[in-house]
């Protein structure tokens, strides 16, 4: 995630990531240690702007903040997604600060995500609104970070997926890339696209990407 000065798209070889030091720790921590969601929260509020998640296996995974071209990057997907909701899709559209318990017991936090209507509580259901429901979205959106292990980010949308997302986007910036994420299929790699599909998991939706990168 960094600012580009062309339009063209960078290649492998023209990308310096050295220079972009990208803070990601994974820490083992005692059995008896439980890592609610609230905990993970209650940590989030006291060392921002760090993210903050649990792996199925218990342990702490604590990644560095996000840059302000990650933050033009979600509002230009919001603008975009909110019509497509207001139009008839529904739904809820969730930003960084939600995080989700996965079937496989983990806390991830997707930088964006859409849930359909009918995986939401009743409306007036105020319990099971205040509630920690194990779920997936439908649609969850990484945003990868200049610096940031790109394997690291591939095996946190494998996880997605497996966990019962249908649909992931991991976007690239430095090099102006888009990898879908579909289930039981290869990642497909998209270069400097300008159309994006919600496919049938968001039918109907089209993201136009030509201004997407800052």
């Amino acid at each position: 995630m960094v600012t580009a000065e062309s339009k063209a798209p960078a290649t492998a070889e023209s990308v310096d990531e050295s220079e972009y030091p990208f803070v990601e720790l994974t820490l083992r921590l005692p059995e008896e240690w439980q890592l609610s969601w609230e905990r993970l929260c209650e940590l989030a509020e006291l060392n921002q702007p760090y993210k903050f998640e649990r792996s199925a296996e218990g342990m702490l995974m604590v990644t560095g903040t996000p840059p302000l071209e990650s933050d033009w990057i979600e509002n230009q997907l919001r603008d975009q997604i909110r019509p497509w909701m207001r139009a008839g899709g529904g739904g809820m559209l969730r930003g960084g600060a939600s995080g989700y318990t996965l079937p496989d017991a983990s806390l991830r936090v997707p930088d964006l995500s859409w849930i359909p209507d009918e995986m939401l509580p009743s409306r007036g259901d105020q319990q099971a609104w205040e509630a920690e429901p194990v779920l997936a979205p439908k649609l969850a959106i990484e945003i990868r970070s200049p610096g940031q292990p790109l394997v690291g980010q591939r095996r946190k949308m494998e996880k997605y997926l497996a966990n019962g997302v249908q649909l992931g986007w991991l976007f690239d910036p430095r090099r102006r890339q888009v990898h879908v994420y579909r289930p039981e299929q290869e990642p497909e790699v998209l270069d400097d696209p300008k159309l994006l599909s919600g496919e049938d998991v968001m039918a109907g939706l089209e993201v136009d990407l030509s201004e997407i990168w800052p």
